[in-house]
């Protein structure tokens, strides 16, 4: 299903995808210890006996005392250390720092990580953040809602509309967020002026091209039909599964136009489009996925600020008009895209205890 290409309420293109598809979750192979930093109830967050978790969700979800926070912060201020160390001792780029790191020097960007190439056969997934963990709580979701002058139920919906249950998924062993690769971004962002054809277009047709198209079961032969062409899909032209399939095309975008890749997914529990990352809170994208590799909490924190930066889907949120909240969410051509992502709010809101 293909991204809108309809500039949003602030006139640029407002995020995401049109459709509803389950991811299959793997939880990291390891428990989290609980959480020593009191959480809004002054208990601990994970230690919370009465907490009830939803989608994989976790308490304390805004203040700086989430523990989740804390972790996030100390990795933080490491790596900052570290841009100092290259900057004074090295030049040039890529940089490589005492650690095995490979940094782009102008974005900063982790380019390979470790002091072996990665094995043949395998992804580098390097250029990825750490998962640190986390989930969401149904008082975080309401903490949330009142924040944005709304019922929790339709966040709750939302969320399932997006990534159904699983906002992260294992790839090759990593605990990595749920993505979907859209080559259209890909060819934009990476065309001079934005305007087609890119350089990448081809050589690259499979991750730079046309929008996906979306496609159906057969009912009688079982084979896995293109919408568009009424014929037996062709992996390149379609979306494809999830998980390790649409980590190949990010990376292979990746090799190519870092910033662009990034940008031409959508990441986490509300699919939020990396192009969004200035809405989502960030300054580059390179922060943003970094965020949305850490867990769920920063998911719904980026969530909370895209939606207070979109007109549409806020006022979708607050009049409850499933069709505004599609509108917001998808652009204005979500009904030729998804139609059913209306009532599929409004189905799944019922879930919502």
């Amino acid at each position: 299903m293909a991204n809108s290409v309809k500039p949003g309420p602030q006139g640029t293109p407002q995020h995401h995808h049109h459709r509803h598809r389950r991811h299959t979750a793997h939880p990291p192979p390891k428990a989290l210890p609980a959480a020593t930093t009191p959480g809004p109830r002054g208990v601990n967050d994970q230690g919370d006996p009465t907490r009830t978790t939803l989608l994989g969700w976790t308490p304390n979800l805004t203040g700086v005392r989430d523990w989740a926070d804390h972790t996030a912060h100390s990795l933080e201020a490491n790596w900052d250390a570290a841009w100092k160390w290259v900057g004074d001792r090295v030049g040039g780029s890529p940089v490589h720092t005492p650690g095995g790191t490979h940094v782009d020097r102008e974005t900063k960007a982790p380019v390979t990580t470790g002091s072996k190439p990665p094995a043949a056969g395998t992804l580098d997934l390097s250029f990825l953040g750490d998962y640190v963990g986390g989930e969401v709580s149904k008082a975080d979701i309401e903490a949330a809602a009142k924040d944005l002058g709304c019922d929790p139920d339709l966040i709750y919906a939302i969320a399932r509309q997006e990534s159904a249950h699983s906002s992260f998924i294992t790839v090759e062993g990593r605990t990595v967020p749920t993505i979907l690769y859209e080559r259209h971004w890909f060819r934009k962002l990476t065309s001079p002026h934005h305007k087609p054809p890119s350089p990448y277009e081809k050589d690259h047709h499979a991750i730079c091209g046309p929008a996906y198209h979306r496609t159906h079961r057969d009912k009688k032969t079982k084979q896995l039909i293109d919408k568009v062409t009424g014929v037996a899909a062709i992996d390149d032209d379609i979306y494809g599964p999830p998980g390790l399939h649409q980590y190949r095309r990010i990376v292979e975008a990746y090799g190519l136009d870092r910033s662009a890749a990034l940008q031409s997914a959508s990441w986490g529990k509300f699919q939020i489009m990396g192009f969004n990352y200035k809405a989502a809170g960030f300054n580059d994208v390179f922060a943003f996925v970094k965020a949305m590799c850490s867990g769920d909490p920063a998911h719904i924190k980026a969530f909370l600020k895209f939606a207070k930066t979109n007109a549409v889907l806020l006022d979708g949120l607050r009049t409850r008009n499933f069709e505004k909240i599609a509108e917001g969410h998808n652009g204005a051509g979500w009904r030729s895209t998804n139609p059913e992502y209306a009532s599929n709010l409004q189905k799944f809101v019922k879930d919502w205890k």
